[in-house]
């Protein structure tokens, strides 16, 4: 049995900022121009997201994935 939380990172999902992330825990991030895999999906348990303001529709892959881990670290989770 898997006892890891798994979030995915997506457009639409509960804001970082207002995550408890678990100890144990699994982060998947998707390609920049489409995202997460169809097969991957069913996984996902907790699809988080980066609010963001104006009219960008995502983040490069490296940069979203630094700022979900330095929150996550920020929260002393890591």
């Amino acid at each position: 049995s898997n006892t890891k939380t798994v979030y995915g990172a997506l457009l639409e999902g509960n804001s970082i900022y207002s995550t408890q992330f678990k100890a144990d825990s699994v982060l998947v991030l998707g390609n920049e121009a489409r995202g997460i895999t169809p097969s991957t999906m069913p996984y996902i348990e907790q699809a988080i997201t980066i609010p963001r303001t104006g009219a960008a529709e995502s983040l490069n892959v490296a940069i979203a994935g630094a700022i979900i881990c330095a929150e996550i670290r920020r929260t002393n989770i890591l």
